[in-house]
C-alpha cells in the first residue's frame, strides 16, 4: 500500500487524545507528500483504521453508503469531534 510505504501507521484506537493527534498528524504528513484527490486521502486513512477505530468509522453516517461522497474535510471534522473523546482501547 503507497501510504505504509511512505510511514503511514495502522490506528486502532485510543482513549489518549495526543495519540490521536500524532497518529493524524503523521497522516497528513504522508498524506501531503503524494498526489492526491479528497477522496483518496479519506480512503487512505480509513484504510489503515483496525479493531476500534474501524468500528467507530462504520458508525459515522455514508461511511459504508458509496452513494454518498465523504471528503477528507468531513472525516477531519469527524476525527477531531469524536476520536479522542471515545473510550476506544487500543
Amino acid at each position: 500500500m503507497v501510504v505504509r510505504r511512505q510511514g503511514a501507521k495502522i490506528f486502532a484506537g485510543t482513549t489518549d487524545p495526543a495519540e490521536s493527534e500524532e497518529w493524524l498528524r503523521n497522516m497528513e504528513r504522508v498524506l501531503d507528500g503524494i498526489e492526491c484527490t479528497s477522496e483518496q486521502k479519506l480512503r487512505y486513512a480509513v484504510s489503515l483504521f483496525e479493531k476500534d477505530a474501524l468500528d467507530w468509522w462504520e458508525t459515522i453516517p455514508g461511511s459504508k453508503n458509496r452513494s454518498i461522497t465523504l471528503t477528507w474535510n468531513d472525516f477531519l471534522k469527524e476525527f477531531a469531534e469524536n476520536i479522542p473523546r471515545q473510550s476506544i482501547e487500543s
